[in-house]
């Protein structure tokens, strides 16, 4: 209930303010458990906007909150118009026009080289390598192996890079 009403409030202070800035919106820092299945590199504190999927991770809370900020501003020179503090967004996917033209290198390359279950898995064409929690030069090798490609020499670790250049080989 704490949650609630202390969205409320932020609603509520957000119709004195013109823009709204990180402060006007209700965080969270909490810690979270670092234990269990694909925790390799999780950090130990998460930083959250309450009601938006903007998400900072830390190895400190201050360091969440930083991140936090980074991420904020991101969203924030991408949408027109913020969300009212206090409220909830709704959840944007992002694009998989590119991943949907790759076929069925898609789910061979998430079971081979990612090692998820591809039903399971959601890659977009801004998904990245370095995205997954497994060491990028474990997966390099293994990318190498099966496809003859070795992403440490393209521009940048974009899945849809790789994909691209697995098609063109």
């Amino acid at each position: 209930m704490t949650s609630l009403l202390r969205r409320y409030w932020f609603f509520l202070r957000s119709f004195f303010r013109k823009t709204w800035e990180l402060e006007d919106y209700p965080v969270e820092v909490r810690r979270q458990d670092a234990t269990g299945i694909g925790s390799v590199g999780v950090e130990p504190f998460c930083a959250q906007i309450d009601g938006l999927l903007i998400v900072g991770t830390g190895s400190t809370r201050e360091a969440a909150r930083k991140s936090l900020a980074e991420r904020f501003a991101s969203y924030r020179a991408a949408h027109q118009k913020m969300p009212r503090p206090g409220t909830r967004a709704p959840v944007e996917y992002a694009a998989t026009t590119e991943i949907k033209t790759v076929g069925s290198l898609r789910d061979d390359f998430i079971e081979r080289v990612l090692r998820f279950n591809p039903a399971e898995t959601f890659i977009s064409d801004e998904s990245r390598l370095s995205d997954f929690p497994e060491p990028v030069d474990a997966m390099a090798d293994r990318i190498i192996l099966l496809y003859g490609v070795d992403p440490r020499v393209l521009p940048d670790d974009l899945l849809t890079t790789i994909f691209r250049a697995i098609l063109r080989r």
